[in-house]
């Protein structure tokens, strides 16, 4: 049972890490095109949602390192 475990633990990472990288790649393109579209006249709506935007994306790392750093740890009990 321990094998079939680890093999399902090693599935589940490499699910994880292609279902990561696809958002990610998604959300890198989203910023690229709203920093392209900045204008003088609205600069204050547009850095507020840059602001917003940013943080996500730092959440979004953050968690998606604590999630690999979980998964990819060795289990002690």
């Amino acid at each position: 049972t321990i094998k079939v475990l680890q093999q399902r633990l090693a599935d589940m990472k490499k699910t994880l890490q292609r279902e990561l990288r696809v958002p990610s790649s998604s959300l890198d393109s989203e910023t690229d095109q709203s920093a392209a579209i900045i204008t003088p006249s609205s600069s204050k709506t547009v850095t507020a949602k840059s602001a917003n935007n940013l943080e996500d994306d730092v959440n979004f790392k953050y968690l998606k390192h604590v999630l690999i750093k979980f998964l990819t740890s060795r289990e002690y009990e």
